[in-house]
């Protein structure tokens, strides 16, 4: 279908609900994408972003996030359609969670926050140096194994007020958020750097 028109690269991005991943809509959707000849799907499970996802139920677990991993590695070993989840990264056992502290989200606007699916602004790069702002995310958000969101969406209710929060309500929201344990990589990172 779509390989008829040269140099063509055609991606299609889907957010999964834990019912897809256990149902086989999951397995379906991909080989539907294949059957239209789409070159690469990016995967993400339902985030708690905003308040009418802040429910438990629907917050995949890790061992669904693993799951999906797998599904990405044996989409990705066969051939044919690519499949990205960054998920398979963002675990304990890889890289964990980089929201704030070794990534950014800068929206359309120039507002910066530390994930794009973490609610929060910490300022604007038209009034403030990207650098200084994340400079100042870094010194106050909590690395760690698990996705920030997953595990800290009940503070956004707490907070009060319209989302995205802004960078008051969010130290606040920090300040509240228990850090969870680093992840492999980090783990080995601050070793190596404490050793030199």
């Amino acid at each position: 279908m779509f390989k008829e028109v040269p140099d063509l690269h055609v991606s299609v991005s889907a957010v999964i609900s834990r019912e897809m991943i256990h149902n086989g809509d999951l397995a379906r959707l991909l080989a539907f994408l294949e059957s239209l000849e789409v070159d690469e799907a990016w995967l993400s499970e339902v985030k708690p972003t905003v308040e009418a996802l802040w429910k438990d139920e629907l917050v995949a677990t890790d061992e669904e996030r693993l799951q999906l991993a797998a599904m990405q590695d044996a989409c990705n070993r066969r051939g044919g359609m690519t499949v990205n989840y960054l998920g398979h990264f963002e675990g304990a056992e890889t890289f964990g969670c980089n929201a704030g502290c070794k990534m950014v989200y800068v929206d359309a606007f120039g507002d910066v926050s530390p994930c794009v699916f973490v609610p929060m602004v910490f300022g604007n790069v038209r009034e403030r140096a990207l650098a200084d702002l994340v400079s100042e995310m870094r010194a106050v958000f909590p690395g760690q194994a698990r996705c920030f969101i997953n595990q800290h969406f009940r503070l956004l209710g707490e907070a009060g007020g319209e989302l995205p929060l802004d960078a008051e309500r969010s130290r606040e929201v920090l300040r509240r958020a228990m850090p969870g344990s680093p992840s492999t990589f980090a783990r080995k990172l601050f070793a190596a750097r404490s050793a030199s």
